[in-house]
């Protein structure tokens, strides 16, 4: 659904084409990616990076994990 929702919305999920790291949530011995960036054509074109900070070395007191973009 996610993919069909970027295609028809004319969007880029930054997770796929961009990020270092894919892991956006980890609880309970389990591991997802659950957190996007979606990116419209004119935001992408100053978008230079995107990281996830899959091993947790930034604490925001939460099992998501921090999703930067410069």
């Amino acid at each position: 659904m996610l993919e069909e929702f970027v295609d028809e919305m004319e969007l880029e999920n930054l997770n796929v084409t961009l990020a270092e790291g894919r892991v956006t949530w980890n609880a309970r011995e389990h591991e997802s990616a659950i957190d996007y960036l979606l990116v419209n054509e004119r935001m992408r074109e100053i978008v230079s990076h995107m990281w996830i900070d899959k091993d947790g070395m930034v604490d925001i007191v939460s099992d998501h994990n921090m999703l930067v973009m410069d």
